[in-house]
């Protein structure tokens, strides 16, 4: 009986030290949850789309990102929009395929609380693009794709930004202001001005270097865009195919970063997209975030 007994309190104390293990891990996982920030939901395709943030356990930002539902690459549009961003470019009463940018746009809110982590950005959208872009944009841009916009100028700037007959649908006064250079210290190094000024966003800096724009028989999987206006940076710009969304990727790759900043914060040195299994959600990531 004495045996039984202490192999009962042996019993007892074992489970006892699972359940305080079970109860950490509980712990660690709500910890980690509780470091991520969620915005509102906007409805984009069949799902949703929202930003978020991770900190780190300090509260340092590590991450900033958009996040899909599988649903929200299901049930897009076909056929570019002909209401959004256009110009009669043939004064024929109105506007047909190339007169207009063509995307479906979703606007998103950052996380309450986000702001005051020292992040410089302040908003989001999430443009669906499924005829591509038109000239002057590189060719290999033509495939359906979403541009994911991170915007540090507020909704205000951009909304200024007319459409007209310059650029890809812009007003030639305001195509001169997109079309001012940034100083050199802000340049990131490798990026070039090709024209892409558009209505609503403001210009479009391509890297020179990526191997897509150079050879667009590799076809379009992704790449990431500096956006200028009036000589100030004002938003950061993955661009991915949704070819390679559906591909369910999980990879981050480094990009090239200017020597300084007008306005200072935690910036990437990496662009990331994932397939993250458990939630079943698709994830674009601004992420190496370092104060600058």
């Amino acid at each position: 009986m004495s045996r039984f007994l202490r192999y009962v309190a042996g019993s007892g104390a074992l489970i006892a030290l699972v359940l305080t293990l079970v109860a950490a891990g509980r712990a660690v996982t709500r910890s980690e949850a509780d470091r991520t920030l969620m915005g509102e939901a906007v409805a984009v395709g069949e799902g949703t789309a929202r930003m978020y943030v991770e900190r780190a356990r300090d509260g340092t930002p590590t991450a900033l990102g958009i996040s899909l539902t599988e649903g929200a690459l299901d049930g897009l549009a076909t056929h570019m929009n002909t209401t959004s961003r256009c110009w009669d470019r043939d004064g024929d009463g109105h506007t047909a395929h190339g007169e207009c940018i063509g995307d479906y746009q979703a606007t998103l809110a950052m996380p309450d609380g986000a702001r005051e982590l020292g992040l410089p950005f302040r908003w989001s959208t999430v443009n669906w693009n499924p005829e591509g872009h038109v000239e002057p944009a590189p060719s290999v841009w033509s495939w359906a794709h979403f541009d994911f916009h991170f915007f540090i100028a507020e909704p205000g700037l951009i909304e200024s930004i007319r459409p007209g007959p310059c650029g890809e649908i812009i007003d030639c006064e305001d195509f001169e202001r997109a079309s001012r250079p940034l100083p050199s210290s802000h340049l990131p190094p490798g990026y070039v001005d090709v024209g892409a000024a558009v209505a609503g966003m403001g210009n479009h800096l391509v890297d020179a270097e990526d191997p897509e724009v150079a050879d667009p028989s590799l076809g379009f999987s992704r790449t990431f865009i500096y956006g200028v206006y009036d000589g100030q940076l004002i938003f950061l710009e993955p661009m991915v195919s949704h070819r390679h969304l559906t591909s369910k990727p999980n990879d981050c790759r480094p990009v090239r970063t200017p020597e300084a900043y007008v306005e200072p914060g935690f910036y990437p040195t990496a662009q990331c997209v994932r397939y993250d299994e458990a939630s079943r959600t698709y994830r674009v990531s601004l992420e190496g975030l370092i104060r600058r």
